[in-house]
Formats: C-alpha cells, sequence, structure tokens
C-alpha cells in the first residue's frame, strides 16, 4: 500500500512538472496576435532551436509574406 501511494505522488508531480514546464511564445503583429504551447515534452530539439533563435533576436522585424487566415502564416 506504501509503495502504491509513493507511486500515485510521483506520477502527481511529474506530471504537474510536465505541464507547468512548457514555454508559450507570443506574437504580436500588424495582422493580430497569437500564441502557442512550445512542447518541450515531445519536441526538445525543435523547442529548443526556436529559443536560441528567438532569443538571439532573429526573429525580430521579420516580415510575414503569406497569410492566410485562421490557417498558417510564412515569413522569409
Amino acid at each position: 500500500m506504501k509503495a502504491l501511494r509513493i507511486f500515485i505522488i510521483f506520477i502527481f508531480i511529474a506530471s504537474f512538472n510536465l505541464i507547468w514546464s512548457q514555454s508559450i511564445a507570443r506574437w504580436y503583429t500588424s495582422m493580430g496576435d497569437f500564441e502557442v504551447t512550445l512542447r518541450e515534452d515531445l519536441m526538445p530539439i525543435t523547442t529548443g532551436n526556436f529559443l536560441d533563435l528567438t532569443n538571439s533576436n532573429f526573429y525580430d522585424d521579420l516580415i510575414f509574406h503569406r497569410v492566410i487566415a485562421d490557417f498558417m502564416i510564412q515569413d522569409g
């Protein structure tokens, strides 16, 4: 019984950390604002690359040349 209780507590703590350890990216554009949740648990390399580029100001003043409402944006 004690092992089961410890296991349940461990699962709860692990789940809690996964939920709150995700990053959120926000864009403020002339076409409107939006945000996404970066799933570091599912795509750690892609998320890390995106965060590195963001922190180095790679995306500052970037022009979105293709916008399809409620579907996608594309930058150059």
